[in-house]
């Protein structure tokens, strides 16, 4: 995902540009992102699964400030920036998205795989239709057993 990693991110507010298509319809191609915290981490590397989202552009380069990837079977939404240090409507409009992200993922996995949802009452319903009751059948009466005493059914002496 992401190997190496550089701790030396200016402070300030800084010029960045939205690179992902849909995250540029909802802020624009270019967003002031406030980076209050002393040595930020970006990354120097990454692997190709990494989708960028936004950049800054450094001296040394294009520095990935917001990052998306998969990891097993979620996704990682990355920042470089502190989100409670940007408070304008663009940024808040920034981190809703970045929040949604992952839930919309989500969603489209589950769309991916249907479950049913069954209420109790289903549930129940199915388990008769497997395993139906058998109904009781009326037999015949058994007799009854003789609960006397063993010496009480001798027979009677012969007279």
């Amino acid at each position: 995902m992401v190997p190496k990693w550089a701790h030396d991110g200016p402070v300030g507010t800084l010029n960045c540009q939205v690179i992902d298509p849909d995250l540029s319809q909802v802020l624009g191609q270019w967003v002031q992102l406030n980076f209050n915290g002393v040595g930020w981490a970006y990354p120097m590397q990454f692997s190709k699964d990494v989708n960028v989202l936004i950049t800054f552009g450094a001296p040394k380069g294009k520095i990935a400030v917001a990052f998306t990837f998969t990891f097993g079977e979620g996704k990682v939404v990355y920042t470089s920036f502190h989100n409670h240090a940007n408070t304008s409507k663009i940024e808040q409009a920034l981190i809703a998205y970045l929040v949604a992200t992952p839930i919309n993922e989500a969603k489209q996995i589950q769309e991916q795989q249907p479950r049913e949802i069954e209420s109790n009452q289903d549930q129940q319903d199915k388990q008769r239709k497997q395993n139906p009751v058998k109904p009781k059948v009326e037999s015949e009466p058994k007799p009854k057993e003789d609960k006397a005493p063993p010496w009480t059914r001798l027979p009677s002496p012969k007279k």
